[in-house]
């Protein structure tokens, strides 16, 4: 009797040392309701959010209370087919991983195994039965994603951090989803999912405003596709709408601003009298919830603003200290240079140094520059001497066109280190005459033959309209304004041949409808003399693309191509305020 007593003694003690290392709280039964109440949407073949939800649960260490509940809403509303994926993913998930609880990424994986593994017995009648099957996978498979970022976002809000957007989403979808699954349950008419939408439209209008207005399109949505009103969602979404209106009347202003379009929806339009008791139901759940409780809610969305806030004043202060680090290392090499080298490394240093520190506001953008480019290369050869590049400088806009020495591929790596690293180094800040004189010494220094290139840059601010033009051995720039041609020249040498070659500055103030035209002594050559006639002649082309292309055929004409030809074409135009981006 004792052997038998302590056997019987041996499975309860295992049990009663289980449960008590179980911390079964009011989050976990929370969940365990919700996901109850997720599981019974659906019909009986497609019934996708209890998988759903217990994938989500066990991404997050609550995979045994998830699987209580999805498990018992299923069955009580006889939801076989979310019921059967819901057993083999779990058995698959114990074969595969032990435990529930036990965090593992691989849960996504085994959620569609379990869904192909139960299709031949639901899905294998007839087409629509296969695409039910599919939606039940794929409906499955997102909503576990939905569920999971959802659950994340609640611990964050628990724990006092920040919503972001993301996190948002995520609740919205969430809602929604119980709207839907809360719809069919009715008490004279009166639905849950429709308390259930227009309470949480009123919580998030009073806490984060106009966001409220898509949660409630979301929720409304889930409504209708519960079996509820269609009307009563679009009411819903107006309500929020309203009540983000006036959310500075507090509590009340969103209270009356909500209720009060509800109810006339409800009145004179096609909703029914039990949509305003829904909504008056919620309105005075809304009313009963602490000020201070709002509050913390309202604070959690503003509270992500505020980290990302915090988090680029860390990262400029790590920038200042990093610049500031760089400038000591330059000062060494600066101060006692052993080789012409080391002062320029430590030169170079310096100037990113400053750049770091000296990081432009855009300010506002009266200007925007449209750009477009043609080349063509010489006849006989695949690819052209010549590069272009085109950088954002944050103000403005930046072109450089450069010809590299000959033709074929090792003139093209010579211009494209020219134009590529000069339009890189002045686009982050390093001064002009520093990013130039850099771009010169390292094709000295690092060319295998004696090489050179030209360089042809236009800069140009795009809040004070101002065009700046720099010029290294490169052939006349053009502008047209109003139908004349005004030409830019400078004789100078390119890069690559002597130390310290400075190029030829010229400032200029645009306004809208000037175009810059930029070309290589290809197309400069070509056209001789009749270069600012034949630009003249393309006055109604206002297509910078269209404008290049069209230089590049009348320089090649029906002739040889003697030398490769490049054109760059810029458009001076005023910004639009809905305009947030150059082209």
């Amino acid at each position: 009797m004792q052997g038998g007593e302590g056997g019987m003694a041996r499975p309860a003690q295992m049990i009663k040392k289980y449960a008590a290392g179980v911390d079964i709280n009011a989050a976990d039964i929370l969940w365990a309701l919700l996901c109850a109440l997720l599981s019974s949407c659906g019909t009986g073949s497609f019934a996708p959010f209890g998988p759903a939800a217990i994938c989500a649960g066990m991404l997050t260490g609550m995979g045994s209370r998830a699987f209580l509940g999805a498990v018992i809403g299923s069955a009580a509303t006889y939801r076989w087919a979310g019921l059967t994926h819901s057993l083999v993913f779990a058995a698959l998930c114990l074969i595969w991983g032990g435990p529930m609880r036990k965090r593992r990424r691989d849960k996504p994986v085994l959620l569609i195994s379990a869904g192909v593994l139960i299709a031949p017995i639901f899905y294998i009648d007839s087409l629509d039965a296969a695409m039910t099957g599919l939606g039940q996978l794929s409906a499955s498979l997102f909503f576990s994603a939905v569920f999971y970022r959802a659950a994340v976002a609640l611990n964050r809000a628990h724990l006092g951090r920040g919503i972001g957007e993301r996190d948002m989403t995520a609740l919205f979808l969430t809602a929604g989803a119980c709207c839907a699954a809360a719809a069919p349950y009715c008490m004279r008419g009166v639905s849950l999912g429709g308390i259930l939408a227009a309470f949480t439209a009123l919580i998030l209008s009073g806490s984060v405003g106009i966001y409220a207005v898509a949660c409630a399109a979301v929720a409304g949505a889930g409504v209708a596709i519960g079996g509820g009103s269609v009307a009563f969602a679009g009411a819903v979404v107006i309500g929020a709408l309203s009540a983000s209106a006036l959310r500075k009347g507090k509590k009340m202003g969103v209270c009356c601003g909500f209720l009060g379009v509800c109810l006339v929806c409800a009145y004179f339009g096609d909703c029914e009298l039990t949509h305003g008791i829904e909504t008056t139901i919620a309105a005075i759940l809304y009313v009963m919830i602490p000020n201070k409780k709002l509050k913390q809610l309202a604070d959690l969305f503003e509270m992500q603003e505020q980290e990302a806030e915090r988090r680029l004043d860390s990262l400029k202060s790590r920038v200042k200290e990093t610049a500031e680090v760089l400038d000591r290392v330059s000062s060494l090499f600066e101060a006692s240079p052993e080789s012409e080298l080391e002062l320029f490394a430590g030169r170079q240093l310096r100037c990113m140094s400053e750049a770091m520190v000296n990081i432009p506001d855009e300010g506002e953008r009266r200007y925007t520059l449209f750009c477009g480019t043609a080349v063509r290369p010489k006849q006989g050869v695949r690819e052209a001497g010549d590069s272009i590049a085109i950088r954002d400088t944050g103000k403005g806009k930046l072109v450089i066109l450069s010809d590299g020495m000959g033709s074929g591929p090792v003139a093209r790596r010579e211009s494209q280190t020219a134009a590529g690293l000069a339009g890189d180094l002045m686009s982050i800040g390093v001064n002009e005459l520093d990013a130039l004189d850099c771009v010169n010494r390292l094709l000295m220094y690092k060319s295998e033959y004696d090489m050179y290139a030209t360089i042809d840059a236009f800069t140009f601010d795009c809040e004070s309209g101002m065009g700046r033009f720099l010029k290294l051995g490169a052939p006349p720039s053009y502008i047209l304004r109003r139908g004349e041609v005004i030409e830019l020249r400078a004789e100078t040498l390119p890069i690559g041949i002597i130390k310290g070659a400075a190029p030829a500055r010229q400032e200029l103030e645009l306004s809208e409808g000037d175009r810059i035209i930029m070309a290589t002594d290809g197309v400069t050559d070509a056209l001789g003399e009749s270069m600012a006639e034949r630009i003249a002649a393309l006055y109604e082309c206002k297509d910078p693309e269209k404008m290049a292309e069209e230089l590049i055929a009348l320089s090649s004409g029906e002739g040889k191509i003697n030398d490769d030809m490049s054109v760059a074409v810029a458009l001076v135009q005023k910004e639009k305020k809905d305009r947030k981006t150059d082209v």
